[in-house]
Order: structure tokens, then sequence, then C-alpha cells
């Protein structure tokens, strides 16, 4: 709750420049904005207000709002606008004229609603409340020019007239309150020279105008991202929990002085045990666990395939002697040769790579411009829990795949058969200044009835690696009972 409310008040800021940037659009863009646009563009502001409360992760723009010269404007104020006031004004239209008000009404009466939701969730911020002021006078001053369009340009001097002769008379009213116009005197006075300067929009006006709207569209929508509660919490996986069958395991002495988490899920029986759930919805680089699926990928869009997988060593004098060799997938999967993925990736491209994650839904799907560094340069994150939902759309083939290619990368993981059956597997480790700060075991185990899934991290200053990770792994699920690599 605490974190929600820090980075409700940092959203505020953001809202507050938000507010400015619609000012400064209204001012830059005055001369080709109609007043319709003009309190049309308050629209965007509603939307913007709602983004810290959506249970969304925000990204893009916005759509292209071209509908904006489309709907009508008209006063929702208590007393109803001057519109009203001054119905003895080309009766001829009254008819049509009332139509289209009654309508116009409902539309802003839902604007009405919006405002004071949003202003009882944004009460302390005098920003907002200012914005709100604005949009009722620019929604009045719609109203007006709503009105002149119907009785003509010839007939302004008439409903100004009858708008300020209005004016005067309750202003001697005790009851101002109940049967005021909407607006203070400044705001009357906006009014009046909106109403006295009235030019029927030309077109060219009209279109100017619509682009600047899209323009102004365009530059809020980078504020979406930032906004959004739940992008800015992207470092955390909120995956359902409601209707999972989920228990708490005590590990504590198998992790000893480690931090991390382990995540178990047994298909046969859809039942989750975790230890330390907090850390297992954590996302973090997935280092070298993510080749499983860039082995998918790389298969999947031809650049290997299960007869030739074979790709070239380098030359280059790498720490392992084992990765100074031409390697295939099954020796570069089974020594973790980097480099070998890291051509794959290169083969592949950025915008690629980019696109299958999306596609699959990998973690907080989010690459770096890199196509070398990106699975453990801290932008492309994932949670325990995420590992092994992954696991069982990759064993289930959920992706939709080439089931030749699913076996192919199943067979590069194979690590151990036995009586308990088939365990497959792939560890990871990140390093950071020459010490090994973060361990990754991840795997299923194929059994006669259903496959059981799993992911062990670790963390710590300089000793957690993924063959530490993998240590525990075993030590976890043989006193467990489920797998004995004895049998």
């Amino acid at each position: 709750m605490a974190q929600f409310i820090i980075r409700f008040l940092f959203c505020n800021l953001l809202i507050c420049l938000a507010v400015g940037v619609l000012l400064g659009a209204k001012q830059l863009f005055r001369r080709c904005l109609t007043s319709h646009m003009q309190y049309h563009l308050w629209f965007l502001l509603l939307g913007i207000l709602a983004v810290p409360f959506l249970p969304l992760r925000l990204s893009g723009s916005l759509p292209l709002f071209s509908w904006f010269e489309k709907m009508p404007a008209a006063s929702a104020s208590p007393a109803g606008s001057a519109a009203a006031q001054a119905g003895t004004i080309n009766q001829a239209v009254s008819g049509n004229w009332m139509n289209d008000f009654t309508l116009s009404v409902a539309r802003d009466a839902l604007v009405n609603y919006l405002m004071a939701a949003a202003g009882v969730l944004y009460w302390f911020n005098p920003i907002v409340w200012f914005a709100f002021k604005q949009i009722r006078t620019d929604r009045e001053i719609a109203c007006d020019t709503s009105v002149l369009e119907i009785i003509g340009e010839d007939s302004r001097i008439d409903y100004g007239n009858t708008l300020i002769n209005f004016a005067e008379k309750i202003s001697f009213s005790p009851f101002q309150f109940s049967l005021g116009i909407n607006g203070n005197a400044a705001q009357i006075r906006k009014r009046i020279l909106n109403i006295a300067g009235y030019r029927p929009a030309t077109v060219k006006r009209k279109l100017y105008g619509l682009l600047s709207c899209v323009l102004t569209a365009i530059l809020l929508s980078g504020f979406l991202p930032a906004l959004s509660s739940r992008a800015a919490d992207t470092d955390r996986y909120h995956g359902r929990e409601n209707g999972r069958n989920i228990s708490d395991l005590d590990l504590s002495t198998y992790f000893g002085a480690y931090d991390g988490s382990f995540v178990l899920y047994e298909a046969a029986s859809d039942s989750w045990q975790i230890y330390e759930k907090e850390n297992a919805s954590t996302r973090i680089p997935p280092a070298s666990t993510y080749k499983i699926y860039s082995a998918l990928f790389s298969l999947q869009s031809g650049v290997i395939s299960r007869e030739d997988s074979r790709i070239p060593w380098d030359g280059q004098d790498y720490a392992f002697d084992s990765w100074n060799a031409d390697q295939t997938l099954e020796s570069a999967m089974s020594d973790s040769v980097t480099w070998y993925f890291q051509e794959i990736d290169r083969r592949l491209g950025i915008s690629a790579i980019d696109s299958f994650i999306q596609e699959i839904g990998y973690g907080n799907e989010t690459v770096s411009s890199s196509a070398s560094t990106y699975w453990y340069d801290s932008s492309l994150k994932i949670s325990p829990i995420e590992q092994v939902e992954m696991l069982e759309k990759f064993y289930n083939n959920d992706f939709g795949f080439s089931s030749e290619n699913i076996e192919t990368v199943k067979d590069s993981i194979r690590l151990f058969s036995g009586g308990d059956g088939v365990l497959y597997g792939k560890t990871g480790t990140l390093a950071s200044e020459g010490r090994n700060v973060c361990g990754w075991f991840i795997g299923f185990i194929e059994r006669e009835d259903a496959p059981l899934y799993f992911a062990v991290n670790i963390q710590d200053e300089d000793s957690a690696a993924g063959a530490a990770a993998a240590e525990l792994a075993f030590s976890v699920l043989s006193d467990m009972g489920i797998w004995d690599q004895d049998r």
C-alpha cells in the first residue's frame, strides 16, 4: 500500500505536467482550435486521470482522436446554459435545437460524473481542480458556439445581450447559487468575448485544429507508461492466485544464507508449492535459462535445424575450453556456450526477437537494443513463478510451434533419466564484477502420470551460481521424495 501511495504521488506530478501540456497546446494552437476542440481536448485529461488505477500495463500511444469534431458540445450546468435562456431567438430552429441540446446535456452529465469521481480521488491536487474549472468554462464557450452555429452569425449580438441581461438580473437574486450562470465574472467576460468574436469555422481551420488535437494526443500518450501503476511495477509478476491450490514451503534450512525462492508445480493435482512467495513473484534477468526459448525461436525461424545446428567457432579465446570449438545446439546447451546463442540472436535480429518474446508472453516482454545482452543486462526479466508457467506452456506446446522443434529443444536440455522419470533442466548464472550474484535452475520431470515443473533461484554477494542452485534443487526434490538420482 505504501508503495502505491508513493507511486500515486509521483503520478500526480506527471498529471500536473499533462495539464501544463494541455494548457500549452491550447495557447499554441489557439488560432486553429475551434471552441468545440478546446473543450474536447480536455477529455484526454479525464482519461489520463484514470490510468493510475487501471490494473493494466499500458504502452504505446493513444488512438488518434479523429472524432473530436464529430461530438456536439453543450453545457450541463444546473440552471442550464445561456442556450436555453435564449430560446426566443430564431424560433424556427428551436425544435431541432432542443433535441440536440437534450442529447448534449446527457453527454456532458457523464463528464460531470467523471469529474466528480476524479475530484474524490484527486481532492488534494489543486492543479486538477484548476483544470476542472477550465473544463467547465470551455464547455460553456463550446455551448455558446453550438447555439451561434444554429441561430447564425448575425444573431450573435442578440445572444450576447441575452446572456448579459440574464447575468444582470440574477446578480440581484438572493439565491444566486441555484439560479446563476456557470462561472464567475471573468468567465462570463470570456464567454462574451467569444460570442462577440464568433466567426463560423472554415474547413481549413477545422483540419488544422484536428491535426493539433492529434499531435497533442500523441504527446500526452507518452505519459501513459509512466502513469500506469501496473507498468511502474514491471519488476513484479501479478499473476492470478484466486482458484489456485497454493501451499507454502519452509526451505530455510536448504537456502541458508541465500536469498531466493523455490517453486514447484504438480500438473496431476494442479497444485503449487512455493518457498518465499514474494521473491518468487519478483522478476530478475533469466540469464542462460532463456537459452531454451532462444533455441526454440532459432529452430522455428529456420536459423538452425534439427539436422544442421552447427555454428563455427569464431576463433576468440574464451575462458572455458569447451567454448573454443565449433558448437551444435546440443553441445552449446550442455556447456551453456554464450557466444553460440549470441550468434543465433544476431542472425534473428532484435526486432524479430522482440516480437517473439511478446508472442510467447515471456516475463516483462522487454528487450534492450542489443541482441547479445538483453537476457542478462536487466532489460528482459522473469519471475520464478513465470519460469514454471513458461515451462508448462513449452511442454504442452501452447505456442503452436512445430512439435519437432519442441522435441529438439527438449533433447538438448535432457539431463537424467531413471526410475522417477526423465529430468530436463537448464542452469543460469548472473555475474557482477566477477562475482556470481544470482543462480537459476529450472526444469521439469517427465513422469507417467503428468509432468512436474520447478524453478529455483538463489541470490548472494558472490557465491550464487547456477550449479549451486541445481545442487539445492536436487536436495529439496530428493528429500520430498520426488527425484532420486540413485534410482
